[in-house]
């Protein structure tokens, strides 16, 4: 019986699923330190421009075809979860460069009802890599989830924007924005709108 117990007990180890992998490095990002004077000379030189007119084709091109045919973005388009993915190998952007355009997203959802939950950066071993996730994480404001319906606006949901390297190369830039569909939210204003937003600056 003892044996039967002990070759069942390992059988269950082996097959129990693996803990989440703790990040080796995890470091808050403190924005209020942001060095907004090289910000704004990269914007001011139009650095965000290229990114902007490659998310905005892409997103077009899909709409269209339903299908990611753009070798430098792909879009993402679900019930609860839209996104885009920036291919980094496609681009000579610094990770600086690409952390501006970050901070640019960030200040145009803060204009219009964000607020930042959390800004972070991660480093876990991945086996065969080592993954860095730069994020910011934004929220709607208080404020704004206020409505006369009683249910809570959400805005465009909850929106990570995300820098991942690995092994110390640039991988991907990405925004995900993840919505409620349950009876307590509105419905999120439409993904075709923030798309508009970081690429234009206006809805």
């Amino acid at each position: 019986m003892s044996k039967l117990w002990d070759f069942l007990a390992n059988r269950a180890k082996k097959n129990a699923p693996a803990k989440p992998q703790r990040p080796f490095l995890h470091e808050a990002v403190k924005l209020q330190e942001y060095p907004v004077g090289e910000y704004l000379q990269w914007h001011t030189e139009g650095g965000h421009h290229q990114l902007q007119e490659d998310i905005a084709e892409a997103y077009r091109n899909y709409l269209i075809r339903q299908t990611n045919d753009n070798p430098k973005v792909d879009i993402m388009l679900g019930p609860t979860s839209n996104g885009y993915i920036v291919h980094c190998n496609k681009y000579t952007a610094t990770a600086v460069e690409y952390k501006h355009f970050m901070y640019m997203c960030h200040n145009r959802l803060i204009e219009h009802g964000y607020r930042v939950n959390l800004a972070d950066v991660k480093t876990r071993d991945k086996g065969n890599y080592q993954e860095t996730v730069y994020r910011h994480y934004l929220k709607p404001s208080l404020r704004h989830m206020m409505t006369d319906s009683g249910k809570a606006n959400q805005l465009y949901g909850n929106i990570t924007l995300e820098l991942v390297s690995r092994n110390g190369n640039l991988h991907v830039l990405k925004l995900l924005a993840n919505s409620y569909t349950d009876q307590n939210y509105e419905a999120a204003a439409e993904f075709s709108d923030l798309i508009k937003l970081i690429t234009t600056g206006t809805v």
